[in-house]
């Protein structure tokens, strides 16, 4: 909140007098509050600056010029008013794949933002939701405009509008069907409404499924499978199995140490693995 008093409005002394400063009180018409301030008298155009802690509300401006007797002019008043304020909220935004591997990329999207209510009338709306792409590591691509989203009064905070956009199969269609499985991206998002804009960095991981069968019979764990490969069964780490004795092993890590150069005894080799002791 700034005060502006332009060189053509400012106090005039009178009887011999100057003018010394311009005292100011700010009333908060809801608490009655009073806040009393002092600015130093100029022939230039004066700016006050009040800075921004202002609670929503109504507020009084009172102005006087005190002169060198101390002498008050009569009191020039304005009133405003702080309207309650947020920027566009991000928490809401949820990027996912498709069974969680897939190219296709699902978007749900909510955001709230204030409505800035005067007497009845809405001044605040969505102006834009953007968004640009890359994969981690490269550079973004060009801003794309998202529309089809659908704005609603929120039940929860009467101050609040619900902006909320689905972008899948059935709500026309996805919004990427590009993002190669073995590759993490980075999609940046933009809310704006008629006063700010919020932005925030979605990670789409990398695709990897629980468990993968396809068409030609390969099997894959925790990893899209090399369709290059002839490998049926394909798996992302190591297979835990139990022997004919009962114990848990890893099979790739039994098979490593199947030969072991060592100069104690190993306690846990695999059943027929060869022990190479160094003297």
């Amino acid at each position: 909140m700034r005060i502006t008093i332009p060189s053509s409005d400012i106090a005039l002394a009178q009887n011999s007098a100057s003018i010394n400063n311009y005292s100011i009180i700010i009333i908060n018409s809801s608490t009655s509050s009073r806040t009393a301030l002092s600015h130093p008298y100029s022939t230039s155009d004066i700016s006050i600056d009040l800075g921004n802690n202002f609670r929503a509300g109504t507020y009084k401006i009172s102005i006087t010029a005190v002169d060198s007797r101390n002498n008050e002019s009569e009191p020039v008043e304005k009133s405003f008013f702080v309207l309650l304020y947020s920027p566009p909220t991000t928490s809401g935004i949820v990027l996912e794949r498709v069974n969680g591997y897939e190219k296709e990329v699902i978007a749900n999207i909510t955001s709230f933002y204030s409505k800035l209510l005067v007497g009845s009338a809405i001044k605040n709306s969505i102006a834009s939701i953007r968004y640009r792409y890359a994969k981690k590591d490269d550079a973004f691509s060009s801003w794309i405009s998202l529309t089809g989203f659908t704005i609603s009064h929120n039940a929860a905070h009467e101050n609040l509008m619900t902006l909320s956009l689905t972008r899948d199969y059935s709500h026309e269609g996805y919004l990427f069907t590009n993002f190669i499985p073995e590759y993490a991206y980075i999609v940046q998002f933009g809310i704006s409404d008629k006063i700010s804009t919020s932005t925030a960095d979605i990670i789409v991981s990398a695709g990897i499924p629980i468990m993968f069968r396809g068409d030609n019979g390969q099997v894959a764990i925790g990893r899209i499978p090399d369709f290059s490969d002839s490998s049926k069964l394909q798996v992302a780490n190591d297979i835990l199995a139990t022997d004919m004795l009962g114990n848990e092993r890893k099979i790739l890590d039994s098979i490593n140490n199947f030969i072991i150069c060592n100069s104690s005894e190993p306690i846990n080799q695999i059943i027929g693995g060869v022990w190479f002791k160094e003297e």
